[in-house]
């Protein structure tokens, strides 16, 4: 899923070559990188082979594995197409320099399609050089021709012809302070192994490489303990010189669990950044990590909200330490760091505000758009407001309502946490002797959720249902799970210190759904995590959850499964009409009407079984078990459309004609 063993640039052709004639793979030799950049992403549950064509150029292959992404070079202006096969039928494609793709699975069909990731501010694309020798369809055609005779000697396959290696080289110097433990020997090692790494990674994504030049060692000043006030001290101590950046390993104090710095920079083409170093728990893989993301800043690239990125907002979530996992950047920001790193190779720029005009407005495009997808980071729009872009206004702060969706989720999230207060004050069920009694179950659940959207009303309209899913799943889910789910974990010490945690834990009780506190769980963990990102990255939490679940005692569980289902369809129902749902949601809602019974579902499977049984999460069998659940959710109560009201008998003359309330639209699937 996460492998990069692909060609994503020029600066990687020689070697990637070789690869993909091994694989039968190669039909003809790749064009030299020339400035513009298309990205394609594999967003399916399967391996993708596709064929390309750059201008007149003869076609090639290409193959992406799920999760994983390509880029393709081109001259400015130059036409780029693509064509694939879908159960033997032919599908070609002309794709925009300077765009991201992604290949997805279509609803109800084992097939599959290529569609755009719409951006922002998205210059019009330039008239193009020459027109195609060859409609798209040639090539996946003869590049599966080539593919299908790796051997014969008149196949281009058989003897590939690359350009050279075109990097942007970095010229980079390593420095440890006074208290790295090691010596010179060991940690120079160390590092410098770290750094190739860490190279050979951004070769592929940005077409930049690292050469390190000179080692060295700072004298950092012990009464500096907080990490921003680490780094100016490293940028005024530390020379740069004969480097392009100094990258320094700290070891003044350790790292520790929790939201905290790992690494710093000033973000592009920075001159210098910092790495805590010291800690016997973060494994090498982690250190790798923390490195790439910060070159990553360096290279252009901003957070992500996709939670398998290197630019996810807060890692140390031991993702990296899983069997499998390769380090790679989401679609948008492989777009970024290729066009920058394009700039630097053939224009030697040393600041973000020497970039082109053409560059510039591409990169505006890019950081436009992961603006918005992410509102409540800072990193777009920093590099917006450094390439002359006027930064989004900020909202003023509103009298008596809440200045963000963080701070408005605070609202829902101590709403809640006052009815469980005021509920722990009542007396059990058995001793209320024709009192109000304390709620429990299902029924502490749908009055926690009343709560909720009762405070959301509230709000500003453009808040509710963002802090509505935020601040009921940081009360009701499990809080670990928040804080070690990349999605999240940024934003739950945003809504919730560790005291507030401890005394909420104390007075909410057990929601529970269907009489589970589990699937109350999974239900507001994957409703928050599609109230902040998208519905099909929260499905993808949940079934990467339960893929892990299947490794160890609990399972692999449907039920759970259709938990996750229906908190998504939960608030995505919401957000096609807020204000109107909300209300009926804070009026009558209910466990039944947004949940399905989950009675007769499997659970505790064992990864040997879910195999025997499903196969895989691309397999027939499963797929068709998840769409079985997903039909369980659209046939909800609170997703069927309200019956036709009888008409309205004829007024008599005694009572005069009113007029009809006005319609409301019914709830849509």
């Amino acid at each position: 899923m996460r492998s990069l063993g692909f060609p994503t640039c020029a600066a990687v052709r020689s070697l990637a070559c070789r690869f993909l004639a091994a694989l039968g793979l190669l039909a003809a030799t790749v064009p030299a990188a020339q400035g513009d950049v298309v990205v394609i992403a594999n967003r399916t549950s399967r391996v993708v082979k596709f064929g390309v064509a750059v201008g007149n150029t003869k076609p090639f292959a290409r193959q992406v594995d799920s999760g994983d992404l390509t880029t393709i070079t081109c001259r400015p202006g130059e036409l780029v197409r693509a064509a694939y096969l879908v159960d033997g039928e032919k599908r070609g494609y002309t794709l925009t320099p300077n765009s991201v793709y992604f290949f997805h699975n279509l609803p109800n069909s084992t097939e599959f399609d290529l569609r755009e990731i719409e951006m922002l501010n998205r210059p019009a694309a330039p008239a193009p050089l020459v027109e195609p020798s060859a409609p798209p369809v040639a090539a996946v055609s003869d590049a599966g021709a080539a593919a299908a005779k790796p051997n014969d000697p008149k196949s281009a396959a058989a003897k590939p012809e690359a350009a050279p290696p075109q990097y942007a080289k970095v010229k980079v110097k390593i420095l440890v302070d006074e208290d790295e433990p090691a010596v010179r020997e060991l940690w120079e090692a160390r590092l410098r192994k770290r750094i190739a790494a860490a190279s050979k990674i951004l070769e592929n994504y940005a077409g930049v490489t690292l050469e390190v030049v000179a080692c060295d060692t700072w004298i950092t000043d012990n009464q500096v303990t907080e990490f921003t006030e680490s780094l100016a001290e490293f940028e005024r101590r530390a020379i740069v010189a004969p480097a392009d950046v100094a990258i320094g390993f700290s070891s003044q104090y350790p790292l520790i669990k929790g939201r905290t710095h790992l690494g710093g920079t000033r973000g592009a083409l920075a001159s210098h950044i910092l790495i805590r170093e010291a800690s016997r728990q973060i494994s090498e893989p982690e250190r790798l990590e923390v490195l790439v993301h910060e070159l990553g800043h360096r290279c252009g690239a901003v957070h992500s909200p996709e939670f398998n990125s290197v630019m996810r907002p807060m890692l140390g979530d031991r993702k990296s330490v899983a069997k499998g996992f390769r380090i790679l950047f989401d679609p948008l920001n492989t777009l970024a760091i290729r066009l920058l790193g394009e700039e630097q190779r053939d224009h030697k720029i040393r600041r973000l505000e020497e970039v082109s005009a053409s560059t510039r407005q591409n990169l505006v495009a890019v950081y436009s758009t992961l603006a918005k997808a992410f509102p409540d980071d800072p990193a777009a729009a920093a590099y917006l407001a450094r390439l002359g872009e006027a930064p989004a206004p900020v909202r003023p702060v509103r009298k008596g309502g809440a200045a963000s969706p963080v701070d408005s989720a605070r609202v829902v999230r101590n709403a809640v946490v006052e009815l469980a207060e005021r509920n722990l004050r009542l007396p059990p069920a058995a001793t209320a002797a024709g009192r109000e009694a304390r709620l429990e179950g299902d029924q502490l659940t749908e009055a926690y959720v009343r709560a909720a959207a009762n405070a959301a009303l509230s709000l500003p309209e453009d808040h509710q249902v963002k802090a509505f899913g935020m601040g009921l799943a940081v009360a009701l889910s499990d809080t670990d799970e928040w804080a070690t789910n990349s999605i999240t974990r940024d934003l739950l010490p945003l809504v919730e210190d560790s005291n507030e945690r401890a005394h909420r834990k104390k007075v909410i009780g057990t929601p529970t759904m269907w009489d589970r506190h589990d699937l109350a769980r999974h239900f507001f963990l994957c409703e928050s995590i599609a109230s902040v990102s998208s519905p099909s990255v929260a499905e993808s939490a949940g079934l990467l959850k339960e893929l892990q679940d299947a490794q160890g005692k609990s399972g692999f569980s449907f039920p759970d499964l259709v938990a996750d289902l229906a908190g998504i369809a939960f608030i995505a129902h919401l957000q096609a009409a807020p204000a109107e749902r909300l209300r009926d949601v804070a009026q009558s809602f209910t466990v039944k009407a947004y949940v399905p019974s989950v009675s007769e579902l499997s659970e505790g499977m064992q990864v040997k079984d879910f195999r025997e049984k499903y196969g895989s999460l691309a397999d027939p069998r499963f797929k068709a078990e998840l769409e079985k659940i997903r039909t369980r959710v659209k046939e909800l109560p609170a997703y069927k459309t309200p019956a036709k009201a009888p008409p309205k008998p004829a007024p008599t003359k005694a009572e005069p004609a009113k007029a009809d309330p006005p319609a409301t639209k019914p709830p849509r699937p």
